[in-house]
This record gives structure tokens, sequence and C-alpha cells, in this order.
């Protein structure tokens, strides 16, 4: 590793050299480390050294193709941020970061940096110009951003349209809650929620019954009407298109007081999907599916006296898994009274 004394006249040139051409990231804004030691004299030639290379670095923008991942380009940008904020300059900050706004996020972090500052008013055009340049869609960190800037300012309308919009691009819980929000602050929340859930059935695929119980199908709105405290909608949705294991076994713990029949089914079939795995560990956790779970769903069903039967059962099915029979060996199918 290349050793620099920053406090000697070569030495403030060889402190860049290190950082801009090394491969080592002990350097990595090195100026802020060493700007007492280098002095005022010191900075002024190590930015002289850094402008110097930063002039040939070109700009990027949308659909800019460009060097934006090239080591070279990198290490000459971390330098000049660096010199920036030893300025303490906003307007310098922004201007290093503004040589490369390829992506939505690259004007998300200028307007980051633009509220640190406290300067809203930049942090917001930066933000909108960003949305902008990118619509297609834009980048969901940068949609937060502006939304989470239009509810503080109370532009109602302008935080619905957002939350819409990232919504439509992608129908999920998260977008859901954020859309609720902003329609409730509005008073569209009845006719928004309506189109939303609208929206969450229209992406259920043509699938059988067998298929219901294996797969992800109307999970988002499955965990929609869960978050919405709506168990009996839930299931129906479920029931209707299929949704992701964990969120059945959600809804069976759910139903399981009132509808434990329903929990029974879902954790039958859990036990299916778990003996597939086919290895050591998924038989064992079986097994305790089968001895814990299972047999309390079969009692809270009122069939304690079928228990014996379904064990049979999977036993005769799985058969040819003999670890798994193995451990089905001692398996108690008579509860001890």
């Amino acid at each position: 590793m290349p050793t620099c004394d920053a406090g000697s006249g070569r030495a403030r040139g060889r402190l860049f050299v290190c950082e801009f051409q090394g491969d080592w990231d002990v350097f990595d804004q090195a100026v802020l480390s060493y700007a007492d030691v280098l002095g005022d004299l010191g900075v002024a030639r190590y930015r002289e050294l850094a402008v110097e290379q930063w002039a040939s670095v070109p700009r990027l923008g949308p659909g800019v193709q460009g060097d934006g991942f090239s080591g070279r380009r990198f290490r000459i940008t971390r330098i000049m941020e660096a010199l920036a904020e030893l300025s303490g300059s906003l307007s310098e900050q922004i201007a290093v970061r503004e040589r490369d706004l390829s992506s939505g996020y690259r004007f998300l972090q200028i307007a980051e940096l633009c509220h640190e500052r406290g300067d809203d008013e930049a942090a917001l055009g930066w933000a909108s110009r960003g949305i902008a340049a990118f619509p297609d869609p834009p980048d969901p960190r940068l949609r937060a951003f502006l939304i989470a800037e239009y509810r503080r300012r109370g532009l109602t309308r302008e935080a619905l349209e957002q939350s819409l919009a990232a919504f439509t691009e992608r129908p999920a819980l998260e977008t859901y809650r954020e859309l609720a929000t902003d329609a409730r602050t509005a008073d569209q929340w009845p006719e928004q929620r309506e189109q939303a859930l609208e929206l969450l059935r229209s992406v259920t695929p043509a699938i059988t019954r067998r298929q219901v119980l294996r797969d992800q199908g109307l999970s988002e709105l499955v965990r929609v009407l869960l978050w919405e405290g709506d168990t009996t909608a839930a299931w129906d949705a479920a029931s209707e298109g299929g949704c992701s294991r964990n969120l059945w076994l959600e809804l069976a713990e759910a139903r399981r007081a009132e509808h434990p029949e329903d929990a029974l089914v879902v954790y039958r079939q859990h036990v299916e999907d778990v003996i597939a795995a086919k290895n050591n560990r998924a038989y064992e956790e079986a097994v305790q599916l089968i001895t814990g779970t299972i047999r309390e769903l079969f009692n809270e069903c009122g069939r304690a006296n079928e228990f014996h039967t379904y064990v049979e059962e999977v036993r005769t099915t799985h058969k040819a898994k003999r670890n798994l029979i193995k451990l089905m060996a001692s398996l108690k199918t008579t509860d001890p009274t």
C-alpha cells in the first residue's frame, strides 16, 4: 500500500494521486481527513488537481450513454463531492451531482441534499424534475420523497395524484396504504378504495381449484383485506384466486377460532407442501405439525376420532419416503386421557 505524507509540499499532490489512482478505499475523500494538515495552500493545490481531472468527465443525463460506472469517474466524483462538502457551499455540492443525472435516483440525491440544507423549494424542484425526466415508471424512492413533500406543504391533490399513480403502477399493500392516506385527506377514499380493490381483483389468474392453495394469485388483495381487518373477505379472495403459503397460514390462524374446518384444510395442504421439500428437516417439521397443530385442529373440529385415519393416509401416500416414515413410526394417534 502506498504511503502519503500529507504535510510536505510534494505530498500535497501525491495525496491526490493516492486517492485518484489507488485501488484502496483508505484514501476515499482524503481531503476531509487531511484538510487541517494540508492547510489552505494544500487544499487549493488538491482542488486544482481535481478540477483538472474533473473537466474531462462528461455530463450524463436522461438517455445519455457514458462512463457512469467507471472506476475513474467514481473516484474523481468522490473527490469533488468531498471538496464541495469542505467548502460548505450548497450550490457547489449540487453542481458536482449535476454532472450525472442518468437516473431518477440521481435527482433524488440532490433533492435530499437540498432538503437537509433547508432549501425545500429546491428540493421540490429537483424531485419534480426527476419524475418528469424518468416517468416510465419513476424511481419509487423519488416518488415517495415527492409525495412526502406535497403532504408537508398541504398539497393534497398533488399528493393524491402521485400516490394513485404509484398504486396503479404497482398494486400492492404498500402503495395501497399510501393511497388510502392521501385519498382520506382529500375525502375521496370510498370511491378510490372501490377502484383500487377492483384493480387488485383484476390480476386474478385462471387457475384450477387444486392450484388455489398453492398459487400466488390474489396475494396482494388478500394482504390488503387482512390489513383492513376483513378476514372474511380475505378468505373469500384467497379461495377464489389463491395466495401465497404464508398468507394461507395467516388466514388459517385468523379464522381458526370460528372456522376450524377451514384452518384444518389449510394446514393439511401445508404439511404436504413441507414434505415436498424431501429432506430430513422438512420431515421433522411435518411431523411436528401433525402432532401439534393438525391434531389440535381435528379436536377443535370435533373430529378427534379421524386423526388416526389422517395419519395413516399420510403414511400411505408417502411410504416411499423412508426417513419420514421412520419419524412417524412412534407417532401416537390418540390423545392421552
